[in-house]
């Protein structure tokens, strides 16, 4: 059996949903917070030394990144299609030139409880209200096609 070659994304997800379930247990400004932030900073720079963005979406309980599905065995794809779930997003795209206080002020938003975003009106009316230059929210629903 061949190994498989790791996509140019997996780190990115990896760290995407580490730094989500780290700023759920801790604050922004907690060291712990700070260091998973950094590393995932990185690893979009380095993603983004080749590509000028970064798709994620779901499809039913599967996350799609630039089209591919992610195995749904790897728990960390799975949180982040719970968050996204939770959160309403059909797709997500992150853009070249993003820094860690955008990422930041996302994940503080996405970790935020269902109760205290529906009081704020939902997911989508705080996110427009930010400041994001760099991430965009897109509707529309990923689907499997076969061919033949």
């Amino acid at each position: 059996m061949k190994p498989q070659i790791p996509k140019p994304y997996t780190p990115i997800v990896k760290a995407l949903a580490h730094t989500l379930n780290q700023y759920r247990f801790y604050s922004s400004n907690h060291p712990i917070s700070r260091d998973s932030l950094e590393k995932l900073a990185r690893e979009l720079d380095l993603y983004f030394q080749t590509k000028e963005k970064i798709i994620f979406g779901t499809m039913k309980d599967v996350l799609v990144a630039d089209g591919e599905t992610l195995s749904d065995k790897d728990p960390a794809n799975a949180d982040l299609v719970k968050a996204f779930q939770k959160a309403n997003i059909d797709a997500l795209t992150l853009h070249r030139g993003i820094q860690a206080q955008e990422i930041s002020s996302f994940l503080m938003l996405l970790g935020l409880r269902v109760k205290d975003l529906e009081a704020k009106g939902g997911f989508a009316k705080v996110f427009e209200s930010g400041s994001f230059t760099h991430i965009h929210l897109a509707t529309g629903k990923f689907q499997l096609v076969a061919e033949g």
